[in-house]
């Protein structure tokens, strides 16, 4: 999920998405708080703290299409936010 800045530099659009996510809902939820809310609505493990934290950082780039799904509805934002498929966001 990385896409071309203007300047030629890589980016991680998701990374990016998240982060953002992350800081502008109130309260701030922390990765452990988000695993645990997708995980108790979906009454299963789809996610843990460590594959958002590592999403987040950019140090995990593709995530399998359950996770943006739980992580988009737990956000209340298109699936699409989440990938380059949205890049006027």
């Amino acid at each position: 999920m990385e896409d071309m800045t203007n300047d030629g530099s890589r980016e991680n659009v998701l990374a990016e998405r998240l982060n953002y996510l992350f800081e502008s809902v109130h309260p701030p939820y922390t990765p452990c708080e988000v695993a645990d809310a997708i995980n108790a609505q979906a009454g299963a493990k789809i996610i843990s703290a460590a594959d958002l934290s590592q999403l987040r950082t950019g140090q995990s780039t593709e995530p399998n299409h359950s996770h943006l799904v739980a992580i988009a509805r737990f956000f209340g934002v298109d699936i699409d936010y989440l990938s380059n498929k949205a890049a006027d966001y």
